[in-house]
């Protein structure tokens, strides 16, 4: 079965989770509980290469 793509709800939810808590060395351990269907790797990977303002 085909892993679902990341969507709007889910970004949205990592870049406000980053807003708030970026700062904390387990910020992607929380944003991960937030969503379940995602392990922390997996969110890293997103925010580094698509959601961090710094790499567009």
């Amino acid at each position: 079965m085909p892993r679902a793509s990341f969507n709007k709800d889910i970004d949205a939810i990592i870049v406000n989770t980053m807003k708030i808590f970026h700062h904390r060395s387990d910020c992607f351990d929380i944003i991960s509980k937030k969503i379940p269907d995602r392990n922390k790797r997996q969110i890293i990977f997103r925010w580094r290469n698509a959601l961090d303002p710094r790499c567009k």
